[in-house]
């Protein structure tokens, strides 16, 4: 547990830049693939700000995406988990310019099933390809007010190992939404008795690659780029059109290592609106923590 009481402080001192914003998410590395007993506890937080959240006068400082794994590893290549999912706001205006209260903040609670070693025999030995599905159920207050039933997540990898420190990997992950509705009233702050109809979320896919290269055994240099696509769903009764994003991020990050259960990187990325071209790239610093507490 000394390893989730000094996370819980880094976290706390350092992650408190956060924002809820899209981040690269980049090298997480799963523990729970090389736990040696059946059952194991992992933790994990992606937390960062923007340049545009300095710009407001009483910033709201934000964990962005933060939860504990509960691991079973059934055989050597198949595990299974839960993960309680959570955040943490501070009192401020956001990015947005909207104020919000201190408070903790629930996220989407996700099952997971993870398959590893895939075309294992097949395959020369400098490759790894492992897929994932995550189901998350709506625990969070945004997929509540939507009307979401459910969200099914794939994240398919392949990593190639050039030599022993230095690997590529390309990762794709698409999702979709189970909606009760293909649209939901949304209150803006400043007029709460009007609501507007918003488009529920239909699909989106994350797709990217990532350089990894260890400097030495304690620091790792990670260049890496993603896409992303969002599709919303349409109705034509509230005449309102699908809506759409399109934005690519690239960065790099510095790996640092202290034990071989846990990890930060620190990374700055840029993010390209390739839809609204004419809007400015906007550049987010990022800290992502991995640790196996059990």
């Amino acid at each position: 547990m000394r390893h989730f009481l000094q996370i819980i402080c880094f976290v706390f001192a350092i992650n408190a830049y956060a924002q809820d914003k899209e981040m690269i998410n980049s090298s997480s590395i799963d523990f729970e693939n090389y736990q040696p007993k059946s059952f194991g506890i992992t933790f994990f937080n992606l937390a960062g700000y923007s340049d545009q959240q300095f710009r407001q006068s009483d910033p709201s400082f934000t964990m962005y995406d933060s939860f504990i794994s509960f691991n079973y590893k059934v055989n050597r290549d198949f595990r299974i988990g839960a993960r309680p999912a959570f955040g943490y706001t501070t009192s401020g205006s956001n990015y947005k310019g909207e104020q919000v209260g201190d408070r903790m903040i629930a996220r989407d609670f996700s099952l997971v099933a993870k398959f590893l070693n895939l075309f294992d025999e097949q395959l020369p030995a400098a490759w790894d390809i492992s897929n994932q599905f995550r189901l998350y159920l709506p625990t969070s207050d945004g997929s509540k007010t939507e009307g979401m039933i459910a969200r099914l997540r794939s994240e398919f990898q392949v990593v190639y190992h050039i030599s022993r420190g230095m690997e590529v990997r390309y990762y794709a992950k698409p999702s979709y939404y189970f909606q009760r509705s293909t649209t939901y009233a949304f209150y803006y702050p400043d007029n709460p008795t009007n609501p507007v109809p918003r488009t529920t979320s239909f699909m989106d896919l994350e797709h990217g690659g990532e350089f990894s290269y260890d400097l030495n055994r304690y620091f790792a240099i990670h260049p890496a780029f993603e896409f992303k696509e969002e599709w919303s769903n349409s109705s034509p009764s509230q005449n309102l059109g699908q809506y759409r994003t399109s934005k690519l991020r690239t960065g790099v990050g510095l790996e640092i290592a202290p034990s071989r259960d846990l990890n930060f990187i620190v990374s700055i990325q840029t993010t390209q609106d390739l839809l609204a071209t004419d809007r400015t790239p906007e550049t987010g610093y990022v800290l992502m923590t991995n640790a196996a507490l059990f």
